[in-house]
């Protein structure tokens, strides 16, 4: 691979596509959302509170990100 790209109206500004996705390039099995959503709100916010954690997982089973068909990363 030589690179990747995005093309940011494809994502609606959503900042959290932009790093599943630029990660998603480089792994060769899908994510396991429930973890990767974990460790991003780690990674987001400094630190691991399970409020954001829980938050996180509503957002993404929600119509919010439905659009975006998470399923296939």
């Amino acid at each position: 691979m030589i690179g990747t790209g995005l093309t940011p109206e494809g994502i609606n500004q959503n900042y959290v596509i932009y790093d599943l996705m630029t990660e998603s390039a480089w792994r060769t099995v899908p994510s396991n959302l429930t973890e990767w959503f974990v460790n991003y709100t780690t990674r987001r916010y400094g630190r691991k509170d399970q409020y954001v954690i829980e938050a996180w997982q509503l957002l993404k089973v929600s119509k919010c990100y439905e659009q975006t068909n998470l399923s296939n990363l």
